[in-house]
Order: C-alpha cells, then sequence, then structure tokens
C-alpha cells in the first residue's frame, strides 16, 4: 500500500513539475498505469521557444538537454547541457561531468573532475560519489583517499545509500584503507536501514546493503557466521526483488541451513531467482530439482528447459547436464551426437570431466568419428589439471588404451595439438599430413644469439615452413641442427633479433629452486601473448632417472615446448619439453648443461651470466620477453 501511495506522489509530482512556469517539458497522455511520459519532440519544439523568449532560463535548457540526449543526438544534448551547467544548474553540472567521464568523443576526465566539482558543491550527491570516485581512482586528479571519503561522506550525510556502500566496500576489501570489517559492517548497516535509496522508494533499506550484511554473517567474515541473521537480511533484499537474495533463500531453505530444509521453498525462491534473466544459478538449480525430483514432481523435459535456458547463458554446468540427458535419452529421444556436441561445448569451457568424456568419446567413436589423436590431446589436456583420485584413474584408463593402439609419431603429434584451439582441425589418425589445408603446430624458441633460437626437435620436424613471431617480430627459420634423442633444435633465422637470453653460470639449479616457465602455451586460446608460470624444481632427473632432464611443479601446456626455463634471476635452466605422460601427470625439461653440449657441438655462439640477484617475476617477464617467439611449424 505504501509503494502504491508513493507512486501516486511520484506520477502527481511529475505532472505539477511539467506545469510549473520554468518547464518546457510536453507530457504525454497518461497511459492504462496512471503515468504520463515525456513527449520528446514536442518538448524539444517547446524548449526552444521557451529558450528564445528566455535566453537565461538554465531549466529550459536543462529540459532540451535531456530531450536531445533521450533521442540520441549527444552533440545538441552537450551543447544545451553545456549552457544550462553555465548558468549554474547543479544536475545539468553533473550531466556534463558525466559526459565527459564516458561518453566519447568528449572522454576527459579532468574535465569531468571540473564539473563533477561544481555540482558536488552544490550539495548534488551523485556528483559528490562521482568525485569521491575520481580521487580513490586517480582519474583527473591526483589520487587521495582522504578527499575520497571526504565526498563519499557528504553524500551519505545527504542519506545516499550509495555513498554508504562505497565506504563499507573500502574498509571490506581493504582497498585503499586498512581492512576493517567491523566499520564496513557499520556502513552496510547505514545504507542496509536508509529508506532513501531508489525513486521508487524502497520501504525496507537498500538491498545491495543487505545483501552484503547477509553475505558477512553466512560466511562468518569480521563477525560470527550465523545463519539466522543471514536469513534475516536476505529475506529483507528478496521481498523487495534483489535476485541473489531470492536466490540465496532458496539455497538456504534447499539445505536446510537456518530454516527447516523445505524443498517447496526452495523451488519457489529459485523460480522467482530464475525469472530474472541474467540469475544463472537459480536457473541451474531448478534443472536439478526437476531432474531429481527434489520439491517438485520429477519431470526430465523440464529439467531440460531450465538447463537449456542457463546454457544460453554459458552456464559450463548446464551445458554437460544437457549433454548427459542426450546421451541417457531423458527428457528429449537419445541421441549421441547432440550429447557429444554439448559435452564438447563445455569440454571446450573449460570443464575438465566433460574434456575427459570428449577424449573417451573420440577414442570409442561415440557421437563423432574415431580420432586417436584428438582423444589423446583432449585426456592429455584433463590430466594436466588437478583430478582427485576416482577422476584422474577413470581418464586414465582410456590413456593407457591410446598409448597402446597409438603410433609414436601420433603421439608426438597428439602432444603438440590443442583441442581448445578452433584452428589446427585434425582430420586423421594415420596419414598426418595428408590434408587439404595447410596444418600449424605451435611450440615456443628462445633466442642465444642475435640470429639463432634453439627449441625441441619435435617442434619443427617435419616442417615445410617455419615461422617464428612475437609482438613485433617476425620471421621465417630453417633447421641449422637437430639432436632427436635429446630432443633440441637449432634454428637459423632470416631476420636477426636484438635480444637474447644467457644460460646460467656458476653453482647449477637444486631441488626445491623456485623457477619460472614462460611461452606460448595452447596457441590462440590463451591469446596471442607471452604467458609465464612458476613453480619449483621437484626432482633432478626425469621420468625412470633420466639424468639428461629434471621435473617442475610449474605448470606446462601444448605449446609450451622448446621455450626457456628461467632462474629468478632471468637465467636459462633448462629447455621445456612436453613427453609422454604414463603413471602421472609429469612436467620436464631438458638440463641446461644437455643444450650448451648442443649448442658447443654446432659452434653456435651464447652467453653466460651469473644468478646472483633474485628479481620480480614481473621484471623478469619484461626482461625476457623479447628474447622468446612462437614457434610455427607448417606441415
Amino acid at each position: 500500500m505504501k509503494k502504491i501511495i508513493f507512486l501516486m506522489l511520484v506520477i502527481f509530482t511529475v505532472v505539477v513539475y511539467a506545469d510549473t512556469p520554468k518547464s518546457c517539458k510536453v507530457l504525454q497522455e497518461p497511459n492504462s498505469m496512471g503515468f504520463r511520459f515525456t513527449d520528446i519532440n514536442k518538448t524539444i519544439k517547446a524548449c526552444r521557444q521557451a529558450i528564445k523568449d528566455n535566453p537565461n532560463e538554465a531549466q529550459y535548457w536543462y529540459e532540451l538537454a535531456n530531450a536531445y540526449d533521450s533521442k540520441g543526438n549527444l552533440e545538441k544534448a552537450f551543447s544545451a547541457y553545456l549552457k544550462a551547467a553555465s548558468k549554474g544548474h547543479t544536475d545539468a553540472q553533473y550531466s556534463l561531468g558525466y559526459i565527459y567521464n564516458y561518453k566519447k568523443p568528449y572522454i576527459d576526465n579532468k574535465k569531468a573532475v571540473h564539473w563533477y566539482l561544481k555540482a558536488a558543491e552544490n550539495n548534488h550527491d551523485w556528483a559528490q560519489i562521482k568525485l569521491g570516485s575520481m580521487y580513490q581512482e586517480g582519474k583527473g586528479v591526483k589520487k587521495d583517499i582522504s578527499k575520497a571519503l571526504f565526498w563519499y561522506k557528504k553524500a551519505s550525510d545527504l542519506n545516499n545509500s550509495s555513498a554508504q556502500i562505497h565506504i563499507g566496500d573500502m574498509y571490506y576489501s581493504g582497498k585503499d584503507v586498512e581492512q576493517n570489517y567491523t566499520k564496513a559492517m557499520n556502513w552496510y548497516l547505514k545504507a542496509a536501514e536508509n529508506n532513501n535509496t531508489t525513486w521508487l522508494g524502497d520501504a525496507d533499506g537498500d538491498s545491495n546493503a543487505q545483501i552484503k550484511i547477509a553475505d558477512m554473517y553466512y560466511y562468518g567474515i569480521g563477525i560470527k557466521k550465523d545463519y539466522k541473521q543471514a536469513f534475516k537480511w536476505f529475506m529483507r533484499a528478496a521481498k523487495q526483488g534483489n535476485n541473489y537474495a531470492e536466490y540465496s533463500i532458496g539455497y538456504m531453505y534447499d539445505n536446510g541451513e537456518w530454516a527447516t530444509q523445505n524443498h517447496k521453498k526452495a523451488f519457489t525462491w529459485y523460480k522467482k531467482a530464475a525469472e530474472k534473466t541474467f540469475r544463472i544459478d537459480a536457473k541451474l538449480a531448478l534443472g536439478d530439482m526437476f531432474l531429481s525430483g527434489r520439491g517438485v514432481k520429477k519431470s526430465y523435459k523440464k529439467a531440460m528447459q531450465w538447463y537449456m535456458k542457463a546454457a544460453e547463458l554459458d552456464s559450463v554446468p548446464a551445458m554437460r547436464q544437457i549433454g548427459f540427458m542426450y546421451f541417457k535419452g531423458w527428457g528429449v529421444r537419445k541421441n549421441n551426437r547432440k550429447s557429444f556436441e554439448w559435452l564438447k561445448r563445455a569440454a571446450m569451457q573449460g570443464d575438465v570431466k566433460s574434456q575427459i568424456v570428449t577424449g573417451s568419446s573420440y577414442y570409442e567413436g561415440n557421437g563423432v568419428k574415431k580420432n586417436y589423436i584428438k582423444a589423446y590431446a583432449w585426456l592429455n589436456l584433463a590430466l594436466s589439471s588437478d583430478l582427485d583420485e576416482s577422476t584422474r584413474s577413470t581418464a586414465m584408463q582410456t590413456f593407457r588404451l591410446l598409448e597402446i593402439v597409438m603410433t609414436p609419431e601420433q603421439i608426438a603429434l597428439a602432444q603438440e595439438h590443442n583441442p581448445l584451439e578452433k584452428t589446427n582441425q585434425l582430420d586423421t589418425n594415420s596419414k598426418l599430413n595428408k590434408n587439404k589445408s595447410e596444418k600449424f603446430f605451435t611450440g615456443t624458441g628462445f633466442f642465444v644469439n642475435k640470429s639463432t633460437v634453439l627449441t625441441n626437435h619435435h617442434v619443427a620436424q617435419n616442417c615445410k615452413r617455419i615461422e617464428l613471431v612475437r609482438n613485433g617480430y617476425k620471421s621465417t627459420a630453417k633447421i641449422k641442427a637437430k639432436d632427436s634423442i635429446n630432443d633440441l633444435a637449432i634454428l637459423k633465422v632470416d631476420k636477426s633479433n636484438n635480444s637474447s637470453l644467457s644460460f646460467r653460470a656458476g653453482k647449477g639449479i637444486r631441488i626445491g629452486d623456485d623457477i619460472i616457465v614462460i611461452g606460448y602455451p595452447l596457441g590462440e586460446l590463451l591469446g596471442s601473448g607471452i604467458k609465464l608460470t612458476t613453480g619449483n624444481v621437484s626432482a633432478l632427473t626425469g621420468l625412470i632417472n633420466d639424468t639428461t632432464s629434471m621435473q617442475l611443479t610449474a605448470p606446462v601446456q601444448p605449446g609450451n615446448s622448446g621455450g626457456p626455463l628461467l632462474d629468478r634471476s632471468g637465467n636459462v635452466v633448462g629447455v621445456i619439453v612436453a613427453r609422454l605422460k604414463k603413471e602421472q601427470n609429469v612436467n620436464l625439461a631438458i638440463k641446461a648443461n644437455v643444450a650448451q653440449m648442443f649448442l658447443d657441438i654446432n659452434n653456435i655462439d651464447y652467453g653466460v651470466s651469473m644468478s646472483k640477484d633474485k628479481k620480480d617475476v614481473a621484471d623478469i617477464a619484461d626482461d625476457t620477453k623479447d628474447s622468446i617467439v612462437q614457434v610455427i611449424c607448417y606441415q
């Protein structure tokens, strides 16, 4: 009832405002709900006439600007806002600051600060919040947290709940101020009890602040975990239509967290949240409830409908469930091809379980043509993840079978194939190089001098053409020397490079030492830039006590092969190499002394350097990135 009265007051206020002497706004006839909206074209005409009669009235210029803004004519809107702002119109000053802050081609943070300040000094609360943000982020003005807090507090004094949440967020995150959950809670409480939150007039405080308080109680952040209080605050926000709170109430009923477990009530709240466009978790929860018959009559068809809604918003678990339901024929006609397609979509998004099923499907030819190389590549990718023992065991069963049926050439190719790349498709298992279109495979290499690159033999073998690329550099190359036993190759480049890496001199690497893997993993999947991971040396021998290699904890992906292994001084201590994964996933590197002997035998000059100072990882990346290239092998 209160909201109905408030809406009537809003409508009355709008109508009265439009009829005031200093307004040129023209309203349409009331709609079925009694609302009267602005007639844009008539307003523009009326305001232009009003300005002609009284050019110094700022309100006329402001309303003309609003009309042009609503029509999408930013140029004319800007000009009219500037007129109104120059005549002291506070809302126009804020609007002008907003345009300078966000709207192309006018973006100019210094000018945005100028106009926000004028409006803020005239007690415009949203201008004060924007000005606080500019000081907090150092945009258009020197970063100054004390001034940011000053302006946020000014807006808070004007009863703006968003300003109160801003301050609460600063204390909650510890960003720019000392982290203090008690202060964060106090500011959230101010906003949560603030009824002056939106033009619709929330009757029970700011729901965004309420869910922050609820989360703190739910997770026990800065306060003792208390499901009763969490439920209370979620419920206050949920009753105002906050979809996160609606989902959270459903979850607490579903799992019996403080509230007595009640699946029917959980279903009701999930449905409220799921009807909001982007509430993926609620849509997924409804799919699960229909699938299991929890709190609602079991219906595979309705489960599929909700999973589809979630999948349309790129929910990976929903994609996996749809694939499973097509495989089982639940709610849809059994279709192995569609099952594979949905599971592969989830696999492409990084879902490890779907990657394992996709690999097994390629091995068995289930829903897709058999392809051992793709099967191996998918399983290889999944096994590089942190898996529980049961999941790893399932994947390894098929992986071992592939090791038996595949040739060494197929395995080598599969190790370098990145299944997540949409390009570089493999269409055959037996004849590796007879495709209609040119294939390419990628690895990494690094310059040891201006004209020589070191990489793996398996990266550069059987190439019709080799290209080396990095940001700002591209060159073709030819194999100068190769060592298939130690998996090394020397490439002579056609275009010299000014940067090169040095090998570590003096004391050798030890177990436990920090190391850095840097290169171009997974080709285009992770972007065209260089990528870096860190870890430690876990063993000074490779598989079966191989003394030419060592084991690492740093993750190694397809495409890293041939790249440098660096110490914390940025010197080379090894060459990354992809090896056959047996009983467990092992990341390996060829030792630096083996690589140096190979270079010495072939009379290749290279640099050495003592590893004295421990550098920041970011500095090492900056210092070495121009010496490392992506090796593209066209076959």
